[in-house]
């Protein structure tokens, strides 16, 4: 135990040492990429978790990207080091960088409220009764002037998570696919 703690401390173990979120957001460079690794190897770094985000110039999980990824696979395996990959352009995960959205379907949708004259363009309307609390109306009363209304949005920038079709999507188009090109440093190199 005192020759582990005494290693641990000394930065010989691996699994104390840093891993920083290394963010890929310009034109990506394989020569970069990898001298780039030696730096943190050479800093005492334990890994690094590849994620792309704003700014990337290249496609996201396009032919370059997975040539990238490849390269820094590799160098992690000569170099001793943990890989990690994000599996998403930017955050929070679950767009494949907004490919999903592109199905409307897998969109997210959500409730808008606002208060004001009866619209019936609404998905519902309410009025408040002292009696009853809220009750639904699907047409203009009489005597009344204000009117809560509720209207069923569908949200452009972010997939619907409750949706199990959007999950197995996500999974097909991220996990499935670097499971496809990377399946050697799975569980080894690349850790997570």
């Amino acid at each position: 135990m005192k020759k582990e703690l005494k290693a641990a401390l000394g930065g010989e173990l691996k699994k104390y040492r840093s891993i920083p979120f290394w963010s890929w957001n310009n034109s990506l460079d394989e020569a970069e990429l990898v001298k780039q690794i030696d730096e943190m190897k050479e800093a005492g770094i334990g890994g690094f978790i590849m994620h792309a985000r704003t700014g990337l110039k290249d496609e996201y999980l396009g032919e370059k990207w997975f040539s990238c990824v490849a390269a820094c696979l590799k160098k992690a395996r000569e170099t001793g080091m943990d890989a990690w990959i994000y599996d998403e352009n930017g955050w929070p995960s679950g767009f494949v960088g907004g490919k999903l959205l592109e199905n409307e379907s897998f969109r997210a949708r959500y409730l808008e409220y606002t208060a004001g004259e009866f619209d019936e363009s609404a998905f519902a309307a309410y009025v408040k009764d002292d009696k009853q609390g809220f009750v639904r109306v699907t047409e203009k009363q009489a005597g009344i002037s204000e009117y809560h209304n509720v209207y069923l949005r569908v949200s452009p920038a972010n997939t619907d998570i409750l949706n199990p079709d959007v999950t197995d999507a996500f999974i097909r188009e991220t996990h499935e696919k670097y499971y496809e090109r990377f399946k050697e440093y799975f569980g080894k190199e690349l850790a997570g």
